[in-house]
């Protein structure tokens, strides 16, 4: 087997992604793939209303360099939202076959243009894989009439496809669940950060961490808690605010919350008779490694998230996670008191009680924050890359017999 051809790689996604722009440039660098990304639609490259955020975002990375792409017709009548309505792109179907690549990469089968693709490809010699961000950590939540709908449909679209890039167990738990073949699923975390860029900032700050909370208006000599996301009821930041509120007053006085994002709950958050608090709105990609480097510890108190990447982006900067037991990453990113606690979701005894253990344990902070920065190694860009070749590489071999 000659490992040295390059593989011709098509991925096809929905729109340009923040998180994934930075793995494309990487994977278009690596000298065994040969990339190309179809894009369905345009969204995310112009300022748009963002529903949760409540105002309009640019991202302000770049999403475009350093990898070929093509914009494919979007045939779409309602092609200005930003959903599976929002686009129908026919035209992907020839351009993977005009292509001849060896193998595509499908994110997920909620659309026309993905079930298209794969029902065209099913006879090819190309290897097709699909990644998604399914979760059985969360799936028993759906209703019941839903869940048997999928046991029927899933299998037959799973069917089609070669293999599947697992995030983790959960996720890989998840396509079992659905009738997958566990010699079709590899592990090839794509949903990850820019490892590197979050660290490095991280590391530069890290002797200088004073300075830091200076220029962004934080306290120099407290415990810093940061709350990353969207401001909206789903998440939960009330719940965290509530939480401090039920500490004991020496905890309070010694820890301080910082509020990244921006949403509906903003309002309340910012209204309450709580001191130790900054509210610092939407921080955009530039600037948003420095709040986690500036902070001790994340607080993801969400009531639903399936992959959540500020979990991510947060162990990269060695925080120790404070994490509801309702986000996938729990007990597989996070795990309970080696580099976080899980706490029960809504729980606000339980989520203050944690607190509570963080501020007055700074030992265990740090030692919680370098087992972070230890696991978020093994889900990054390169383990992707990594993953993906192998994978590759393998269903090729049993193609062949």
């Amino acid at each position: 087997m000659d490992r040295t051809k390059r593989i011709k790689t098509a991925i096809i996604v929905s729109h340009p992604i923040q998180y994934f722009a930075p793995l494309y440039r990487r994977m278009a660098k690596h000298p065994r793939i040969d990339l190309t990304v179809f894009y369905f639609a345009k969204w995310g490259l112009q300022p748009t209303l963002d529903p949760g955020f409540g105002k309009v975002i640019s991202w302000d990375i770049p999403l475009l360099d350093g990898y070929k792409y093509k914009f494919l017709p979007n045939r779409s009548p309602w092609r200005k939202r930003p959903d599976v309505l929002g686009s129908f792109n026919p035209s992907i179907a020839s351009e993977l076959v005009k292509g001849r690549f060896d193998t595509v990469i499908i994110h997920g089968h909620n659309g026309f243009n993905q079930l298209y693709a794969l029902w065209r490809l099913r006879k090819s010699k190309t290897i097709t894989f699909m990644t998604g961000d399914g979760n059985i950590l969360l799936e028993g939540d759906k209703p019941a009439w839903k869940i048997r709908l999928k046991r029927v449909l899933l299998p037959k679209i799973y069917s089609m496809v070669d293999g599947f890039l697992s995030n983790g167990k959960n996720n890989r738990r998840y396509y079992e669940y659905y009738g997958v073949s566990p010699e079709k699923i590899f592990f090839a975390p794509i949903l990850c950060v820019d490892n590197e860029r979050f660290m490095k900032t991280a590391e530069k700050w890290r002797h200088r961490k004073r300075e830091l909370r200076r220029r962004l208006g934080l306290p120099p000599d407290k415990v810093v808690f940061i709350f990353s996301g969207k401001l909206v009821p789903r998440k939960r930041p009330v719940t965290l605010l509530r939480a401090y509120q039920l500490a004991k007053p020496e905890i309070q006085k010694n820890a301080f919350l910082v509020f990244v994002g921006d949403g509906p709950n903003r309002a309340e958050i910012e209204s309450s008779d709580v001191s130790n608090i900054l509210v610092a709105g939407f921080i955009n990609q530039q600037q948003i490694p420095l709040y986690y480097a500036a902070a001790d510890v994340l607080v993801f108190p969400s009531y639903y998230d399936l992959f959540p990447l500020s979990v991510n982006e947060a162990m990269c900067a060695a925080l120790p996670v404070v994490l509801s037991d309702r986000v996938g990453w729990a007990g597989e990113l996070v795990q309970d008191g080696v580099n976080g606690l899980i706490f029960p979701c809504d729980d606000v005894k339980a989520l203050a009680k944690a607190i509570e253990t963080l501020v007055k344990d700074p030992r265990k902070r740090e030692r919680m924050g370098q087992e972070s920065l230890r696991i978020v190694q093994k889900y990054s860009y390169d383990r992707f890359i990594e993953g993906f070749i192998d994978a590759y590489e393998t269903l090729k071999t049993r193609k062949r017999s």
